[in-house]
């Protein structure tokens, strides 16, 4: 279900639409599964603070835009992370086995209603 899902939802929105189904399954069952998904590298989890939301469509590490304004969340096409992780690689000495690369402002139809 997550990797044939549309953006990037958060674990409450997928139980949401798992539940119509599964109404047995419980939402603990969801992060449990979440969890275990994200450990075999099947998913991406976007950590927000507040909230997580998951990638399972390009599990990789990779640049995200999210909207300040509709929260609305989108794929950075650019190789940028890969090289980003290489050169702080190189520069610091460290091995760099997890890292998030997130930029915030406003989405093109955020822009247009003001």
């Amino acid at each position: 279900m997550i990797a044939a899902s549309d953006g990037h939802p958060s674990a409450s929105q997928l139980y949401e639409r798992i539940k119509s189904q599964y109404p047995t399954m419980s939402q603990a069952t969801v992060y449990k599964t979440l969890a275990m998904l994200k450990e075999l590298g099947e998913v991406l989890e976007i950590d927000l603070h507040e909230d997580s939301h998951y990638d399972g469509n390009k599990p990789y590490p990779h640049p995200h835009l999210i909207c300040i304004r509709c929260r609305k969340i989108i794929d950075g096409e650019m190789d940028l992370a890969q090289t980003l992780v290489h050169e702080l690689e190189r520069g610091s000495g460290y091995h760099i086995v997890r890292h998030q690369l997130t930029f915030y402002g406003f989405c093109p139809d955020c822009q247009k209603s003001g």
